[in-house]
């Protein structure tokens, strides 16, 4: 797990937890099956998320907004203003 802290989280919108909320977004990903499952009354067990070994870098796909000026980043969460990024820990 990469433990740096991201310079842009609370700006860019990518990423609904923090780095080291990792174990809520897994409990919060279980919830969400169980309610699913219990909406189409399936009769099966749900077993709890297995944690990835890579918390950071494993995306393999990202959106990359441009403007006119020909400047790069994430669009700002709920905008179209453009966050300029170096790097990002997910992708």
């Amino acid at each position: 797990m990469i433990k740096n802290e991201c310079p842009i989280i609370k700006k860019c919108g990518g990423c609904f937890y923090p780095q080291d909320q990792y174990q809520e977004e897994l409990k919060e990903k279980t919830l969400f099956i169980e309610k699913e499952v219990q909406k189409a009354k399936l009769k099966i067990e749900v077993k709890p998320t297995v944690a990835s070994p890579l918390v950071n870098g494993y995306r393999n796909k990202v959106i990359v907004a441009f403007n006119q000026k020909y400047e790069f980043g994430f669009y700002e969460e709920n905008s179209h203003r453009i966050i300029p990024y170096n790097r990002c820990l997910l992708h």
